[in-house]
């Protein structure tokens, strides 16, 4: 994150958008039925013009506007496509994206690829009356938590677009292997990564680059430090999940080993000058969560247990500036609908480091809560919300209040404010300085 000088003048902003996109190939499949049919001509018809693929896709246009710096954090035309195969025993289902956006050069200066293709979901599926296997590129969350999700981790950040909105951050899909067993009312899942996946450096100038990692850059820049900030793991990461569902109650048992997807550097004194490099600790999860159903809401919990992990010492740090700790991460929450479409979702979660040996935060309990509350209005065309991250420990909040219309079945507008407050040392008051307009056109085929 850049320091820019502060423009108080700025009270308002109007967005100038060009968007002109043509694509004309366009599949439209409807399923074929199973429906037992005694006319045999048109049963006929119906196997010689049963579908075999689906192609759909969509073209956005997205601006994101600093309104602090007073310039465009982003301006990405994205083509959006999507292929499937029918739903039978075998399918298979992949997705991408074709990016251009020229704005980032207004805040890095690193080598930043205009045009970006990249493929999302990429898989194979095998679908049996007590057994699924997918194989490939894929996204998988454990964790029934919106927002805060103790158990979201096997798939990394996308540090090339990383807030999915205000109380939540976009993942990528990674290769694994996931199995599912079905013996009602139980389910076992278990997923295999074949090679660790973890959170690639943000760019540096990012608005979401961090302090922490800004000043080890500013630091090596100068030449007072070295600072290795690219270190994949070598290591497998996998996971078990057992599930019980009885009388509205969906509980499970939760195992997690892998990799830490944030890094943390370690340091080394040894050559004279200070050299950090980046580290993802191996760790483990235990836990559990569970979902209760109601006739208009959902009640939530999760409770996860991570002993022995690996923190960035805040104070009185060991020569290698990191620490170990026994890690607790807990959630509940309820979203329940009121009236017809008036729906509020509000989450309390908690963190605590009660073994840090000499201190793994700055302080050994942090807590706070995320929330959102929508409602529908003309005829359910026009989507109208408010959700945010507010922590009471002192880490700061944010907030996005947020408008969606849906003009009909292939054009959508979404407008909204993304706003952070707090002390700069806080995990979300570090980015103070980089409140947002945002703007987006969608066109679906």
């Amino acid at each position: 994150m850049r320091t820019f000088h502060s423009l108080n003048h700025v009270r308002f902003l109007s967005f100038g958008l060009i968007f002109v996109f043509t694509f004309c190939i366009i599949a439209r499949i409807a399923h074929a039925q199973d429906d037992l049919n005694f006319d045999l001509e048109e049963e006929y018809f119906e196997q010689e013009h049963a579908p075999s693929y689906t192609l759909c896709g969509y073209v956005e246009n997205r601006t994101q506007f600093g309104v602090n710096q007073a310039e465009f954090y982003s301006f990405r035309q994205r083509l959006h496509l999507e292929f499937s195969t029918p739903p039978q025993r075998y399918s298979f289902f992949a997705d991408g994206d074709l990016d251009y956006d020229p704005a980032v050069q207004n805040w890095t200066d690193q080598d930043y690829e205009q045009f970006h293709a990249q493929l999302g979901k990429c898989y194979f599926s095998l679908d049996t009356d007590f057994f699924d296997l997918t194989a490939g590129q894929n996204i998988v969350r454990w964790g029934t938590g919106d927002g805060i999700n103790p158990f979201d981790l096997f798939n990394p950040v996308d540090s090339r677009d990383p807030i999915a909105n205000a109380r939540s951050l976009a993942r990528l899909p990674v290769p694994m292997l996931h199995a599912v067993v079905q013996a009602s009312p139980c389910t076992f899942e278990a997923v295999f990564l074949p090679q660790a996946q973890v959170n690639s450096p943000f760019l540096s100038g990012s608005p979401w680059e961090g302090t922490y990692l800004q000043t080890l850059r500013e630091h090596a820049q100068a030449g007072s430090l070295l600072l290795d900030d690219e270190n994949e793991p070598e290591g497998v990461e996998y996971g078990l999940r057992s599930a019980v569902t009885f009388d509205g109650w969906d509980l499970s048992l939760i195992f997690i080993r892998g990799y830490t997807n944030s890094a943390v550097f370690e340091k080394d004194t040894q050559a004279g000058i200070p050299s950090y490099t980046a580290k993802h600790p191996q760790f483990t999860a235990y836990g559990l969560n569970f979902a209760k159903g109601f006739s208009r809401g959902t009640l939530r919990g999760e409770l996860a247990l991570k002993p022995d992990s690996t923190f960035a010492a805040s104070s009185q740090a060991d020569d290698d500036g990191l620490v170990k700790a026994d890690y607790f991460q807990g959630v509940i929450g309820i979203d329940w609908t009121f009236f017809t479409d008036l729906y509020l979702n509000a989450q309390y979660f908690m963190e605590s480091f009660p073994q840090g040996r000499n201190g793994a935060a700055s302080r050994p309990y942090v807590d706070g809560m995320t929330f959102k509350i929508k409602d529908l209005f003309l005829d359910n065309a026009l989507e109208l919300g408010l959700q945010g991250m507010l922590y009471f420990s002192g880490d700061g909040l944010s907030l996005e209040p947020y408008a969606q219309y849906e003009i009909n079945d292939h054009w959508k507008i979404t407008a909204g404010f993304l706003l952070w407050e707090g002390e700069r040392q806080g995990r979300l008051g570090q980015y103070d300085d980089n409140d947002m307009a945002y703007l987006k056109i969608k066109y679906a085929f």
